[in-house]
């Protein structure tokens, strides 16, 4: 409210709050090194706090694990790219399931 030595505030800010209907992904990664579908990257990944993503092989094998996923997996696992194919993930949230998914690997 302000005061003899402090004027009030007359700053406003407003802001709009956009709810995520459909979580969007890349369902195509081309780990070739142009810097384009090199990643696994889903949008907005940081409106999912304490996240964690698993990605599995065709035969339902875990493959991939992380938490705290930041949309930095190059699809490689001990500095090797994965085979070509179809992967599928799922990523929690605060203890649900936020996404599932699935994406193709090309070389």
């Amino acid at each position: 409210s302000g005061d003899d030595t402090w004027l009030p505030d007359t700053v406003s800010r407003s802001f709009q709050v956009r709810a995520i209907d459909k979580p969007s992904y890349n369902r195509l990664v081309t780990p070739n090194g142009d810097g384009v579908n090199d990643k696994l990257i889903i949008d907005n990944v940081n409106a999912y706090p304490d996240n964690e993503l698993q990605v599995f092989d065709e035969t339902g094998k875990m493959i991939y694990h992380k938490r705290g996923y930041d949309n930095s997996w190059d699809v490689r696992l001990s500095g090797k790219i994965i085979a070509k194919g179809t992967y599928y993930f799922i990523l929690r949230s605060a203890g649900a399931v936020r996404i599932k998914g699935s994406f193709t690997v090309i070389h």
